[in-house]
């Protein structure tokens, strides 16, 4: 039969209990309590104190070059992205542009129509005909009534440009 492994081991802290626990004769007395030592502790930092103040940095002439270039290189990417951009833009507003005209046209055909409608109303025959009877208009008599014929149509009608008898008001 296998035996199961051994997970409960005992670490170098758990032996150095045990040591502390197990005093011989004639050895030193370990302190349970005290810290095992850490990694680097022997090792002693001492800062010094440095004063660069007096130091002055030498210009570098290819750092200005450089700057140069790049702000070149930037600005000409930029355009190039902005001039690849640009077209997709305007079209991207002209169908803005179109869509408004779109719902400016239905709205004033919506209107059209309902004007249309309310002038049909008012000048309806009916509405015509109950205006003549508020106002007492009367038809005119037969002998009031004078009939153009098609083959004298301008030597017959009410205004002529050249006469002398022009209606007034006009």
């Amino acid at each position: 039969m296998a035996t199961q492994p051994n997970w409960h081991a005992q670490s170098d802290w758990d032996t150095q209990w045990e040591i502390a626990g197990r005093r011989l004769p004639g050895t030193p007395v370990v302190d349970p309590y005290v810290l095992r030592p850490l990694p680097n502790e022997e090792v002693w930092v001492f800062r010094k104190a440095i004063d660069n103040s007096r130091l002055v940095r030498e210009p570098d002439p290819k750092a200005d070059r450089r700057c140069r270039q790049w702000i070149a290189v930037t600005a000409l990417v930029t355009l190039l992205v902005a001039a690849s951009l640009w077209p997709r833009v305007e079209q991207m507003l002209a169908g803005y542009r179109i869509e408004a005209l779109r719902q400016e046209r239905e709205l004033l055909l919506a209107e059209r129509a309902a004007l249309d409608l309310a002038e049909a109303r008012l000048v309806g025959p009916r509405r015509l005909d109950e205006l003549g009877r508020i106002q007492q208009f009367v038809d005119p008599a037969p002998s009031q009534i004078v009939p153009l014929s098609p083959k004298d149509r301008e030597e017959q009608l009410a205004y002529q440009p050249g006469a002398a008898s022009a209606p007034a008001g006009r």
